[in-house]
Parts: structure tokens; C-alpha cells; sequence
């Protein structure tokens, strides 16, 4: 299986962006000059443009509730499409590459789309990209029903993105978050032919109402949208910790032959990163909304490797 040459150190804590909010060669460029990330996700990609939730930009897809610390997303994965976004990768996972971030990309498929038809062609062009590994997106709604929730259709298909690429690039698999007994069977069935998965956490819910009109926040979706940020926290723990601890429930610990595990949802400081990767066996831990929401994601990641290191200090 593929490695990643990835060891943290006080520069570039184990800190990494989620796919979702880097697409654009102006984003993808505007996180590599944040010098404390040690990896962006760039997408979610599809094989053809995708417009989102609402093309014409006008209606609100996204939404932070302060009270609550909760965001709430509908923007439905609006990308530029394979063709487009070949234009600009190449050159900008070098920008990455020289300020010694790591890029993995991630892919999904369409709802008129087969998945075990597109997803492994989509994985080839994102390791011709340049990529260091691929994000196969097993949690978009895209396409149906979630692909994570059918552990048949998810072997088949990460079958097939091995059989296209082969055994040697880094494969990673995002999963929303499953009941324990789906996660049981995936411990207990043969092994999935992949490095990682990565943990989402987002919740999909009913955004919240405008106290001014009485309709939903969110205006696309019949109101539905994903709900993320530090609200949700202790589900994003809960769901590493299903994934991570050995079945005796007695000390952290890659199960099985060893998935690394990317914990992404409820971070909004290095505290958070340094207990997940040192407590509960993440290999990597980063956000999104946290870094959509900032003016300043140079500031926020420099404020989270503070508070990692410290934590880090008395534990070294």
C-alpha cells in the first residue's frame, strides 16, 4: 500500500485542510502560504462541471450560527470539473510541494453517474495531477444514497480504483459518520485496498430559522444542510475513537492491519489536534469550516501549532 512521507514537527504539526473549501487555484494558492499546514485536500472534484446547490450564487448555502458555534453548509460541492481544474493543478501542487505541503485530492461522482466507472478514472488523473495521494469521496449525497453506508459497493469500488492505479499510491476513503455496527462490520470484513479514511462529522439537519422572516437560514436543500464546527465536537471524538480504539476498548490503537485515520470536524484549537493524534490514534486532524470562516488563516493555524507544541513540550 502507498505511503506518506509525513512526520510532524513544530513547523507543521499535524494540521491539514478538508476538502470542501479549496478548489480554485486563487484558494489552493491562498493556503499554501499558511506556513503551519502540513496538507491540503483539494476538491471535491467531479468528471464534469458542477454548479452547486444554487448556480446562480444568490440564494445563502452556508450559514454560522454563534450561539450555537455550529455551521451550517449546503453549498452541494460546486467544482469546475475535470477538464477546468487540469488547467491549474499541476502548477499549484508544485506551490505546494515547494512550501512543503502535502496534497491529496479528492474525488466524488455525480447522481446520473456510476461511481465504479468514474471514481477510478478520476483517481488516475488525480495522481497524473501531481497529487501525493487520492480522497475517494464515500460521503457525498450527491450521488444517492452515501457509498459509505454500502460496504459492498465500497469494496467494489476501491477494488477498482487499486486495479487503476495500482498498489503503490496513497488511497484515502472520507466516511460520514456510521452507526457503531456498520463500523463493527467494516473492522470485522476483509480489508478495504486503502491507506486511510478520513472521518467527516458533519450532520445533516434542519438549518436554523430567521427569527426576522420565520424561514430556514439555509435556502436550498428544502432547508437541509450539513452541520459542522466546535457543536459538534464531541461526535467527531466519539466517531475516531469507534474507528480507532482496539475492540477491548482499553488503550488507543490502529486497528487490524492499520488504516491511518484524518479526523476532520469540532477543531477549533491545537489542544483538540495534539488529543486526537496522541490520545486517540488520528494521523492527521484538520477543519473546514474553521478555515472558511477566518480573515486570517495564517493566524489561525499559527495559533493552533502553538497550542499543539505546548501540549506537545511536556509529553516530549
Amino acid at each position: 500500500m502507498g505511503e506518506l512521507a509525513y512526520l510532524p514537527d513544530v513547523d507543521k504539526p499535524p494540521i491539514f485542510v478538508s476538502a470542501g473549501i479549496i478548489k480554485t487555484e486563487d484558494q489552493i494558492e491562498r493556503f499554501a502560504g499558511v506556513h503551519h499546514i502540513a496538507a491540503q485536500i483539494i476538491g471535491s472534484f467531479s468528471e464534469e462541471e458542477w454548479g452547486g446547490n444554487d448556480p446562480s450564487g444568490n440564494k445563502t448555502v452556508f450559514w454560522w450560527e454563534e450561539k450555537e458555534q455550529a455551521a451550517y453548509n449546503a453549498v452541494g460541492l460546486r467544482n469546475p470539473g475535470r477538464e477546468a481544474a487540469s488547467e491549474y493543478l499541476p502548477r499549484a501542487i508544485q506551490k505546494l510541494h515547494s512550501v512543503g505541503q502535502m496534497a491529496l485530492i479528492s474525488v466524488t461522482s455525480l447522481a446520473q453517474e456510476d461511481p465504479q466507472e468514474v471514481l477510478p478514472r478520476l483517481a488516475e488523473w488525480a495522481l497524473d495531477m501531481g497529487a501525493d495521494g487520492v480522497e475517494l469521496d464515500g460521503s457525498c449525497p450527491n450521488h444517492g444514497a452515501l457509498l459509505c453506508e454500502d460496504i459492498v459497493a465500497t469494496h467494489e469500488i476501491t477494488a477498482a480504483v487499486r486495479e487503476r492505479v495500482g498498489d503503490q499510491p496513497y488511497i484515502s476513503i472520507k466516511f460520514a459518520s456510521l452507526p457503531d455496527y456498520t463500523i463493527e462490520q467494516y473492522k470485522q470484513d476483509t480489508r478495504l485496498p486503502v491507506d486511510a479514511i478520513t472521518l467527516i462529522n458533519a450532520i445533516r439537519q434542519q438549518s436554523p430559522l430567521n427569527p426576522q422572516t420565520g424561514s430556514k437560514r439555509i435556502e436550498v436543500n428544502d432547508g437541509y444542510a450539513g452541520k459542522s464546527g466546535p457543536a459538534i465536537a464531541d461526535k467527531a471524538r466519539n466517531n475516531l475513537m469507534s474507528w480507532s480504539f482496539n475492540l477491548s476498548g482499553d488503550l488507543p490503537s490502529l486497528w487490524g492491519p492499520g488504516y491511518q485515520l484524518w479526523s476532520v470536524g469540532g477543531v477549533d484549537n491545537g489542544q483538540e489536534i495534539f488529543n486526537r493524534v496522541h490520545d486517540m490514534g488520528a494521523y492527521m486532524v484538520g477543519a473546514a469550516q474553521a478555515f472558511y470562516r477566518t480573515k486570517n488563516p495564517q493566524a489561525l493555524a499559527q495559533q493552533w501549532a502553538k497550542e499543539y507544541n505546548e501540549a506537545l513540550m511536556p509529553a516530549g
